[in-house]
């Protein structure tokens, strides 16, 4: 299964601890696509520099061109490369990104993907933009509820945390 794992840009300890158990979960037998422009990949990007054996079944893709990338990122992810990682990016060349242009690149992504899955702690509603771009393109789309510092939501179950989201 080709899964798009995307989520909230401010992570806490507990959502960092919730995104490294859902990939230790996922990695290993599906393949792992991000877009990389939030925190949430620096957490995908160090468990998959901490599991090598998982690289393979990452596929990352960038905005920006990979030279325009901070000299740390561009060893990290030329290092998963050399693992097997797949890597293409968008070359956006401009700063900032549109909504209108981040849905575009979302729609270009998905054709290959079986499933969306946002981890999402409230921080920002257009977090939640993946999801809404995978209902259009009628992509299966679920919210993983990230705990942020709610030490009681962090030891609920999988089953209690997780949302599919349905067409309407």
């Amino acid at each position: 299964m080709n899964i798009f794992f995307c989520g909230s840009h401010h992570l806490t300890t507990f959502d960092k601890q919730e995104v490294e158990e859902c990939l230790h979960k996922y990695a290993p037998l599906h393949n792992i696509y991000v877009l990389c422009h939030k925190s949430l990949e620096n957490e995908v990007l160090r468990f998959f520099m901490e599991n090598e054996a998982y690289a393979k079944n990452l596929h990352l893709i960038t905005l920006h061109p990979l030279d325009c990338l901070p000299l740390v990122y561009q060893e990290i992810i030329s290092y998963l490369q050399s693992l097997g990682t797949e890597v293409c990016s968008f070359e956006h060349r401009d700063i900032g990104v549109y909504k209108s242009k981040y849905k575009e690149y979302l729609k270009e992504i998905f054709p290959v993907i079986d499933m969306v899955f946002c981890m999402y702690n409230g921080d920002k509603v257009t977090t939640v933009i993946p999801i809404d771009v995978a209902r259009e393109q009628g992509v299966e789309a679920v919210i993983y509820e990230l705990p942020k510092d709610d030490l009681l939501k962090s030891k609920q179950g999988f089953e209690n945390k997780i949302r599919v989201v349905l067409d309407e």
